[in-house]
């Protein structure tokens, strides 16, 4: 069984659209970072992972861990934080894959991503008692606004609504 689950996740990577790629890569870390602090029993080791490629609100943190820049738009803890991010990404991302082309959307979730990041390090000037940011919700926002904008009449089907139009 778990043989065929590989398979079934290695055929979605070969044949998949980049949309469907971006979710198994956030599933993956998810699952990865949750059995970490699972196994963890003291945290020890998670917390130090989860500082490392979560983006922090101090700046002096930050010089020395560029990356996170990146990471923590593919970092999740919560389950319905994940679930959330990647239904609406999947929802969205693949209405703005039809229209602009599985390639630009790789592209559009990084830029995205990276926006987000620095919108919250400008939060973090305003509002100082912020630790730390994670999650793909920047990026999942812009694929909101990106198929908003570029078909403001057109609908979009989701579960248990139906068809909603997005204006």
């Amino acid at each position: 069984m778990f043989n065929s689950i590989l398979e079934d996740i290695k055929y979605k990577i070969r044949t998949g659209n980049m949309v469907i790629r971006l979710i198994i890569v956030n599933i993956a870390v998810f699952i990865i970072l949750n059995i970490v602090r699972i196994i963890d029993f003291d945290d020890k080791f998670f917390d130090y992972i989860f500082n490392k490629i979560c983006l922090p609100a101090d700046f002096g943190t930050l010089i020395f861990q560029p990356w996170s820049f990146f990471t923590h738009m593919f970092t999740h803890i919560s389950f319905w934080h994940i679930v959330w991010n990647m239904l609406l990404f999947y929802w969205f991302g693949r209405r703005v894959g039809d229209w602009l082309g599985d390639n630009k959307i790789m592209p559009l979730y990084i830029m995205s991503g990276l926006f987000g990041g620095l919108t919250y390090l400008i939060w973090c000037l305003i509002f100082p008692e912020m630790r730390y940011a994670l999650g793909a919700s920047g990026a999942v926002m812009a694929f909101v606004f990106a198929a908003a904008a570029l078909s403001p009449d057109g609908t979009i089907s989701l579960i248990l609504l139906g068809p909603v139009r997005l204006k």
